[in-house]
């Protein structure tokens, strides 16, 4: 499986995110360069330990009230994990 290029679809499902930091003042190379680091700050946490209990990585990534805390209650109530799951799933069965 080419994990990278997974990584980097969805790096690129985040493009709405960032033309709005782009509307709203925040310059394109900016926002990319945030959103990049975002993800490599994650992966290097789960990273660090022997188990990774994804709840608990999501929860430090999120300061309470937060914009990470928001986006994720939203990307919840939407349904979107339910995306990734189904592909996850999907991709699963390639190895069947």
């Amino acid at each position: 499986m080419d994990t990278h290029r997974t990584h980097y679809t969805v790096l690129r499902s985040d493009a709405r995110a960032k033309q709005l930091d782009h509307c709203h003042g925040v310059d394109a190379t900016t926002a990319n360069q945030y959103i990049a680091a975002l993800f490599q700050a994650l992966t290097f946490a789960a990273n660090q330990g022997a188990a990774i209990n994804f709840k608990e990585l999501a929860q430090h990534a999120e300061t309470p009230n937060g914009m990470n805390e928001q986006a994720g209650r939203e990307i919840r109530e939407k349904g979107a994990h339910h995306a990734y799951s189904i592909a996850s799933d999907n991709l699963l069965k390639r190895f069947e």
